[in-house]
């Protein structure tokens, strides 16, 4: 996970990113992005992460997905191309080696509005 600043109050309903993390975050100069609360499905909410996107997402079909992996090469193709497969865009992915290189850790921010496998009646909770 990035954290890219602590929570804070702003002006205008604007936030600047600094332009060394906007290519991590695959923004362009003057970018105009979409800001939405990821929080977690219980009821007593407490934090919730930051999602910024070029995009205007839609927060009931974003999800956080992790994954621990055994560490061998193509480990982290084979997980996309599974996605893939179900039609869901990945809106953002990270990834790297953990324990002496024996695991690989996989988090990602998917969006499966795209895909018409689920049909959007099942996907809400």
């Amino acid at each position: 996970m990035i954290v890219l600043d602590y929570l804070k109050t702003t002006k205008d309903d604007k936030l600047v990113i600094p332009p060394f993390q906007t290519g991590h975050l695959g923004l362009l100069p003057d970018t105009e992005v979409h800001a939405c609360l990821l929080a977690p499905a219980q009821e007593q909410v407490k934090h919730a992460e930051v999602l910024i996107s070029p995009y205007a997402p839609q927060p009931d079909s974003l999800a956080r997905l992790s994954c621990t992996m055994r560490d061998q090469p193509g480990v982290v193709e084979r997980l996309v191309r599974a996605i893939t497969d179900l039609e869901v865009n990945i809106v953002s992915q990270e990834s790297s080696g953990v324990n002496y290189l024996d695991y690989h850790r996989v988090n990602l921010i998917i969006d499966w509005s795209s895909s018409s496998i689920f049909p959007i009646e099942s996907r809400i909770i």
